[in-house]
């Protein structure tokens, strides 16, 4: 019983999940209604299948439906199984009962105003079921019984109306009864029936309605579309005011920009005209002064570059000294100080040399790349300008 209710819950989910918010004609109660007729075979599922040609009987299907919304539709289905041999104890039974259907293609496609021509259904049926004994009614009376009926339906409609629904229908029915004096009512698959129908069905056409559920048609107001239509008037009388005001705006916008443009060449005239102050360099002088590997004093070596210094700053004695020296961007923190009192001797011997300004000259360590030549990190550079 748990199962049955679970399986109607998750009918009643699928159909509040379904988003039917397509306006539909109106329809009676009288309108949307099929009728179908279906034949086949069942297998009692306590044989094996191996014994499916000698254990199976004969059955009909008449099932009258009303479609309620695109993807759900119910009515009332009514089987008649028949003996399947003189010689088995399989009496004869009927099973009827109330069908719930629920369109799975149309749950996910949506629908489209009528059935597509391939459409796939799912149906539960709570049913009553009566199985008749006989002529061993005497010892074995009739009886009836609770069952229930899963299946699926694979329907083909055609038609010029699409009037007529083929369908395959393969099913399972378990009969809930009591077993072996049990106290509960359950689905045991050897109280089941498989079957397996094909059949038809003819839809039948409303009076107002066609055969198949449709979408609304507009009603026309022509009192609503005049008084639109006089909003629609005003509103464009409104636009059209407003965008000649734009367009004067737009107008002296473009006076007060060719305005700019006028005022900006004579600003770059007056620019072109005005006079510049010309720099130019007056002297120059370069030098380099190398040093031995890990030292930094100023030796006698070094004397002939720093006694040209001071000659040529004597003959320029407001010139600027740019004194450079070098290290490498991966160079340990030694090559750094040792670059620095590089720079450090080289200004000191040039002060005590020539007694200009301590502010005339600049010191730097500046980085160069990994592939710098050995010479220009063993050197101290000295450029000297005068401007």
């Amino acid at each position: 019983m748990k199962r049955f209710l679970t399986v109607v819950l998750l009918f009643i989910s699928a159909i509040m999940a379904y988003s039917g918010n397509q306006p539909l004609q109106r329809a009676r109660f009288t309108d949307n209604w099929s009728v179908g007729l279906s034949v086949g075979g069942y297998h009692p599922m306590i044989f094996p299948m191996k014994y499916i040609a000698d254990c199976s009987g004969w059955m009909g299907i008449v099932e009258v439906r009303k479609q309620m919304m695109p993807a759900f539709s119910m009515g009332v289905e009514a089987d008649l199984y028949m003996r399947m041999d003189r010689d088995e104890r399989k009496d004869p039974r009927t099973v009827i009962g109330p069908a719930f259907y629920l369109n799975i293609s149309r749950l996910i496609q949506g629908y489209a105003g009528s059935p597509r021509f391939f459409e796939v259904e799912a149906m539960i049926m709570p049913t009553w079921g009566h199985l008749y004994r006989g002529t061993n009614s005497e010892y074995f009376p009739d009886e009836n019984y609770f069952a229930t009926k899963f299946g699926a339906d694979f329907r083909f409609t055609i038609g010029r109306d699409k009037e007529w629904t083929f369908s395959l229908r393969p099913a399972m029915v378990y009969d809930l009864s009591v077993p072996h004096g049990n106290q509960y009512e359950s689905f045991d698959i050897n109280h089941a029936d498989l079957q397996l129908t094909v059949g038809a069905t003819y839809h039948i056409k409303g009076k107002r309605q066609p055969r198949h559920l449709t979408f609304a048609k507009p009603v026309v107001d022509m009192e609503e579309i005049n008084r639109l239509n006089d909003i629609v008037n005003y509103l464009r009388s409104d636009v059209a005011q407003r965008d000649a005001e734009i367009e004067k705006a737009r107008a002296a916008l473009d006076s007060a920009e060719n305005a700019r443009a006028q005022l900006e060449d004579r600003v770059r005239e007056l620019e072109r005209r005005k006079p510049k102050t010309v720099e130019r360099t007056v002297s120059v002088f370069r030098t380099q002064i190398p040093f031995n590997a890990a030292r930094y004093s100023v030796g006698q070596s070094q004397m002939p570059s720093v006694e040209a210094i001071t000659a040529f700053l004597k003959e320029h004695p407001k010139a600027r000294v740019k004194v450079t020296a070098y290290v490498k961007a991966n160079e340990k923190e030694f090559s750094q100080i040792l670059a620095s009192k590089r720079v450090e001797a080289v200004t000191n011997a040039i002060l005590l040399k020539t007694g200009i300004d301590s502010g005339q000259i600049e010191g730097n360590v500046e980085t160069t790349d990994a592939n710098a030549p050995a010479y220009r990190l063993s050197n101290v550079s000295v450029d000297i300008a005068e401007r």
